[in-house]
């Protein structure tokens, strides 16, 4: 591919513009180790306007999760976090994929989790919502709601896909669910 002077300049001045490097790279689908050897001279670091800096406010305080507002904006969480200190937002606790299992809970009334290390999202869940249970059994996990404990069971056996249960197992599964 022969590199005209045109696309050099262009290439320079779209990481001026504050674009990332790999983000021009896309654009003009080209090699990140071309954009990245023709700019060598132009600082790593991003500088931020004072446009650019209330336009994360602006989006922390509208989305109300500072992780969320680095996501949509493509830039590095610490960055929003540098700019936004004196922003309160909600739980922390709270993520994505903790309030989706929620929604899933809310839905069906159970939700299956990863048993052997189900993370804090359960734990979290809990702590802010006491009546919700969980259960391991075989290496797979289930929370649910205590008005929703048969149909977790079931769909628990079902994942668990035995076609022969012996009578001692069954027992303590429902022992295991207060069924």
């Amino acid at each position: 591919m022969q590199l005209t002077l045109d696309l050099i300049n262009h290439i320079r001045e779209g990481v001026l513009s504050g674009k990332t490097k790999i983000q021009v790279s896309r654009e003009l689908k080209i090699s990140y180790r071309l954009v990245k050897h023709f700019t060598k001279d132009i600082p790593r670091r991003n500088v931020y306007t004072k446009e650019d800096i209330q336009k994360i406010r602006n989006m922390v305080t509208q989305l109300g999760n500072k992780a969320e507002a680095a996501r949509k904006l493509g830039i590095p969480y610490y960055t929003v976090l540098r700019y936004t200190l004196d922003i309160k937002v909600r739980n922390k606790t709270f993520g994505q994929k903790t309030w989706e299992m929620l929604k899933e809970l809310m839905e069906t009334g159970y939700v299956f989790t990863n048993a052997r290390n189900p993370s804090t999202k359960i734990y979290i869940l809990r702590k802010h919502f006491p009546k919700i249970q969980w259960v391991r059994i075989k290496g797979k996990g289930i929370a649910f709601l205590p008005e929703k404990k048969e149909e977790a069971m079931k769909a628990l056996l079902e994942k668990l896909k035995k076609k022969v249960w012996s009578y001692q197992e069954l027992a303590r599964i429902r022992k295991l669910f207060d069924t």
